[in-house]
This record gives C-alpha cells, sequence and structure tokens, in this order.
C-alpha cells in the first residue's frame, strides 16, 4: 500500500489547484457583474466556460478520482483527520453526481448560463420579460436532463434541492415552509389590522430627505469594516444585484446597490458583510480544501450568518441606540426624526414586490413562492413561458399585492439566470437558523444585547467564529446547530422572534 502521506500530498496538490481555478472562476464572474463592458458578455463567455471546464475535468480525473478511491479504503480512511476524512466524504458525494453528468452538458450549460445572466439584465432594461423567457427554458430544460443523467428515479427538485442543503429533504421542506406559511399569513393579517398599522407604514426613510451617495458609502464601509474588521482582506463594490464571492481565504468581495432607500443599501451591505464574515472566519487548516472552497454543503447555514447580522443586529433597537447618533450625522436632516421613529420606520411589516426589499415577516413568502414555481416547473405543472403570469397571481394570492412591471416581478432576481434552482429554500432556512443561533447567544450571554447597544461585537464574533464559523463545510449544517443551539431545525424560534417584534411595533396583543 502507498504511504498515507504520499497519497495526501498528492490529494493537496490536486485540491489546491482546484482551490486556484474556482478562485479564478470567482473573479471572472465578480467582474463580469462590477466592471464589464458591454459588448465583452459573449467573450466573457468563453472565458468562464473555458475555467468551469477545467474544474470539472480536474474534478473528475481519473487522477482525483482513484486518490479519493484509495483513501477512502477502510484501511486507509481510519487513519485519516477528522478534517480529512470530511474532505474524502464531500468528494464523495459530489463525484457520485458529477461522474455521470457529460462533459458536453457541463459545456452546454456553463455557456446557457453565461449567455442567461446576459439576457435577464438585458430583459430587465428593457422589462421584457419575453426576451429573457427562452433563455430561462433551456436553463430548466438542462437542469431536467441533468437530474436524470444523475438519478432517473429520484425527483428532479430533490437533487438539486441537495445541492445546497445537504441532507434536508422536499418531505421536511415541505412540512416546515406549511407551518411556515400559515404563521405568516396569520401574523400579517393581524398586523393589517392593527388601527396602528396606516400610519405606522406610512413612515418611510426615503421620504425624511435625500440620501446623497458619497455619504451612503462612508456608512456602508464603516458598518461593513464594524462587522469584518480586517480591511486587508475584503473589499466593497457596487452592482445591480448585491452578493458576496470569495476569490480566496484572503480576498472577500461584497457588493451593494445605492438607492434613495438609504436601508436598501445599508441592509444588503450588513447582509453580504454577514457571509464574508462566515468564510473569513473558516479554520486556516481548511484553507484551499473542498471544505472552504465549497460551502455549498449548507447554503442555509450561510445565509444564516447574512440574515443574522442584517436582522438581528442591525434591524435591532438596540443597535439604533448606538448607532443612530453617527448615521444621523451622515444625514443632517435625520436630526428631526426621533430615534423611535426611524426604528419603526425600518422595521414595518407590509407586502413589497421585491423580495430583496422586503420585511423580515413577508421575506419568508417571497421564497415560499419562489419554491413552489420552482417544483411545479419540474413537474410539468406549468411552462415558462407563462411564469409571469402564474407569478403575479401567487403574488396577488399570497401578498395581496401584483408587480407592475417584470423588473418588479418575475425577473427581478439572478438566480435563475445562474442556475441556482433549489437555491432560495435556503434563505428561509438561514432565517430560521439565525432565530436559534440569536436565542443560544442570548442564553448564554445574556448581557448581549447591551453590548449590541455599544457597538461591542467581541462575545457575537467570537462565539459565532467558535460554534459556526470555523468549520466551513467539514460538518453539515444539522450537526452544527444541534451542537450549536442544543436542538434540530425548529421553526418556532423564528415565527416567536417576529411575533415579539412586530406585535410590539404594531401594539398588538395576543
Amino acid at each position: 500500500m502507498e504511504q498515507l502521506s504520499k497519497l495526501l500530498e498528492e490529494f493537496n496538490a490536486i485540491e489546491k489547484e482546484l482551490a486556484l481555478l474556482k478562485g479564478v472562476l470567482a473573479l471572472l464572474n465578480w467582474d463580469r457583474d462590477v466592471n464589464l463592458p458591454k459588448k465583452a458578455f459573449n467573450q466573457r463567455a468563453n472565458q468562464e466556460t473555458l475555467i468551469s471546464v477545467q474544474v470539472h475535468n480536474l474534478f473528475t480525473s481519473k487522477k482525483l478520482t482513484t486518490l479519493i478511491k484509495k483513501l477512502s479504503k477502510k484501511s486507509v480512511y481510519s487513519k485519516l483527520s477528522n478534517n480529512d476524512k470530511a474532505r474524502i466524504d464531500l468528494y464523495n458525494w459530489k463525484l457520485k453526481k458529477l461522474l455521470k453528468v457529460p462533459k458536453e452538458h457541463i459545456e452546454e450549460y456553463t455557456q446557457t448560463l453565461s449567455l442567461a445572466h446576459h439576457a435577464w439584465q438585458d430583459a430587465r432594461t428593457k422589462e421584457s420579460y419575453a426576451e429573457f423567457s427562452p433563455h430561462l427554458k433551456k436553463v430548466f430544460d438542462l437542469k431536467k436532463i441533468e437530474a436524470k443523467y444523475i438519478d432517473p428515479k429520484v425527483h428532479p427538485y430533490s437533487i438539486f434541492l441537495d445541492d445546497y442543503e445537504r441532507g434536508i429533504t422536499m418531505q421536511e421542506l415541505d412540512k416546515i415552509f406549511s407551518e411556515l406559511k400559515s404563521e405568516l399569513l396569520t401574523m400579517l393579517s393581524k398586523i393589517k389590522a392593527s388601527p396602528n398599522y396606516n400610519k405606522i407604514n406610512s413612515i418611510k426613510p426615503s421620504s425624511f430627505g435625500v440620501y446623497p451617495k458619497d455619504a451612503q458609502m462612508e456608512v456602508l464601509n464603516d458598518v461593513a469594516i464594524k462587522i469584518l474588521s480586517d480591511t486587508d482582506r475584503f473589499m466593497l463594490a457596487e452592482t445591480i444585484h448585491p452578493f458576496m464571492t470569495s476569490i480566496s481565504s484572503d480576498d472577500i468581495r461584497i457588493t451593494t446597490a445605492v438607492r434613495n432607500d438609504p436601508f436598501f443599501s445599508f441592509g444588503s451591505t450588513v447582509h453580504e458583510s454577514g457571509h464574508a464574515l462566515y468564510e473569513l472566519d473558516f479554520d486556516s487548516k481548511i484553507y484551499e480544501t473542498i471544505l472552504s472552497s465549497d460551502s455549498s454543503l449548507s447554503l442555509a447555514l450561510h445565509e444564516s450568518q447574512s440574515r443574522f447580522w442584517e436582522n438581528m443586529i442591525c434591524k435591532s433597537e438596540s443597535f439604533w441606540k448606538g448607532y443612530y447618533s453617527y448615521y444621523s450625522s451622515k444625514f443632517p436632516f435625520l436630526k428631526k426624526i426621533s430615534l423611535d421613529e426611524f426604528y419603526r420606520s425600518i422595521n414595518v411589516a407590509m407586502p413589497t414586490l421585491v423580495r430583496i426589499e422586503s420585511d423580515e415577516l413577508t421575506y419568508g413568502l417571497h421564497v415560499i413562492i419562489r419554491y413552489e414555481i420552482e417544483k411545479d416547473l419540474f413537474e410539468d405543472k406549468i411552462k415558462v413561458e407563462d411564469l409571469e403570469h402564474i407569478w403575479n397571481s401567487k403574488y396577488q394570492e399570497y401578498l395581496g399585492i401584483v408587480p407592475s412591471k417584470p423588473s418588479k416581478g418575475v425577473i427581478q432576481d439572478s438566480h435563475w439566470s445562474g442556475g441556482n434552482i433549489g437555491y432560495f429554500p435556503t434563505y428561509v432556512l438561514g432565517s430560521i437558523y439565525s432565530a436559534m443561533i440569536f436565542n443560544a447567544i442570548k442564553k448564554e450571554h445574556p448581557q448581549v444585547e447591551k453590548e449590541i447597544e455599544q457597538l461591542d461585537f467581541t462575545f457575537v464574533k467570537s462565539w459565532l467564529k467558535e460554534h459556526i464559523h470555523k468549520y466551513g463545510a467539514s460538518k453539515t449544517s444539522k450537526e452544527i446547530i444541534l451542537a450549536a443551539c442544543g436542538k434540530d431545525l425548529d421553526v418556532k424560534d423564528f415565527t416567536s422572534y417576529l411575533k415579539n417584534k412586530y406585535y410590539t411595533i404594531y401594539g398588538i396583543k395576543e
């Protein structure tokens, strides 16, 4: 038998090459959305395809698969460290799917996605779903083919859901979403019936005055630094749709979109900073391995960190008691607005058309709509060509509003143009996890809310790193949450948090 040290040396070298290639691809993607000239999209599609194929070829290469096979033998596997075992397990899980998908399909799919993303941007500009529809149809058609390659006996949606949240089933998700939808619709109905509803919801930050872009950017950089601390490891840029991407362990990119609704840019920056902190906090032992470069073992856990900072921390009354003085100094007209009035203005519960502009309470309904649409498309219950009508009907049914144009409706998100089918549920699961995590922190450290008021995040960040962040993909979300919170996924923590917050704001008594 080959020496274990030699096997690991060869394995580590390939992993490092994979990590570097993925970093190059991430940089190309980031540059595409931030800097790319319009006429360069087709050429960029070719560049992205080239790197994607290289990643796929290396990941599925005989050399790597042979190494994985050797390292998976019981006599060898038993001698591996826990992290190395986790690496092997994750490769085996992913290769089980990847090796079934032909190279030609990967090439066609990657090219389709790059062109679809450009078509999505163009369709938004033209306010024409018809411009995007053929591209979206091809994306879903290729995903259906991919699912058949992987396992024709399994529901296609289950296959792709597993890609983003390993270990959760459609049956579990259906149960969770059914309970949550019922709770959210009940809460929303009570809030709408409140005599304070119209008065509170008429207070909008954008109506207070004009928020200059340069002043907003000062605030955004300030809050990003408060969360991320190390200014030498991240950068903030502008784009259409806010996102975070990791180029390497010391190069994390976050983006935001500045509008005259100041809390949109603030919230999105905090949200993406939460994602960034998660990856910046990975244990250095897993750098340049699949455990850090493939955090998709649980995107729900990833999302829990962005939702935690966006909602639990930076929309809290405690945070604004400490931050409002600085914030209002950047926008002088806010000195005329009381802290209480401002706090309520950024925490209204009111149906809106755009998911990333929605409040904490109605956000889940936006995601549930997308979940239901994705499942129906895979089951051929609906057609891509009819999606705009179906989308509008669901928004009318669940939220009581109808999009006035496609950019506020069916083409508002970039996810489908990027092939991220099965991704949306992780947003809601992340919100549930974030409430569970905050409860666990408060239980262990009762003075945490006072520290948040003082803008002291020392304990919060150290707790998150120790209990959540450092593991990367070395453990499943279920394992991490059970150890950190003392229980499995529980919707009640999240719904109780929403009730306590919003019923207090609107003066509702149960």
